[in-house]
């Protein structure tokens, strides 16, 4: 056995300097491997299922609510506020001595052919940009936008003013102002 760590001693003696690490580096891979291989305990399969040591308590699981959270609904952020729309005092009518008459259509007319009480049209908004300007006009439960000179129903568009617009219809000219 002498003899032939002998013959290895002379043969990396012989060999440049190079070659002696890669045959350092080669020797120290072997014995890592072996160590691992041979020494080290054997590891478990990754899918094995190791029993927790911990004992686990239980825990009731709620779910995370923002502060201020009730069970209560909230009422509608869109909805009148309670009592909108409502009189103070209820509307008694005065007392006269004249009882109602119930409606009766003229000969010839029908009640819905009655002119007496025209229909006006409702200024909702006016737009202006640069030199043009246009009013967002509610006629017969139907808004849309309109120009000066456009038509109304029977009524014609004749000028739109920063709060108001100059109507000309039946009943001659009329100034619609917003909010009325």
């Amino acid at each position: 056995m002498s003899a032939f760590i002998e013959k290895l001693n002379a043969w990396y003696e012989n060999l440049p300097m190079r070659q002696r690490y890669l045959v350092m580096a080669g020797i120290g891979i072997i014995l890592a491997a072996g160590i691992s291989l041979f020494v080290l305990p054997e590891k478990q399969p990754i899918n094995s299922v190791v029993p927790s040591m911990a004992k686990q308590k239980s825990v009731d699981v709620l779910p995370a609510m923002p502060t201020g959270y009730t069970t209560q609904t909230m009422r509608d952020p869109f909805a009148p506020p309670l009592g909108f729309g409502k009189p103070e005092r209820p509307i008694i009518p005065p007392q006269t001595g004249n009882q109602p008459i119930p409606a009766t259509a003229i000969q010839g007319r029908t009640v819905s052919q009655d002119t007496s009480k025209e229909t006006l049209p409702l200024l909702m908004g006016v737009v202006s940009g640069g030199n043009r300007q246009m009013a967002i006009i509610n006629f017969n439960n139907v808004s849309r936008s309109y120009h000066p000179g456009q038509d109304i129903g029977p009524y014609k568009l004749v000028k739109v003013d920063t709060n108001s617009v100059i109507v000309q219809g039946p009943g001659g000219r009329r100034v619609l102002a917003l909010g009325r």
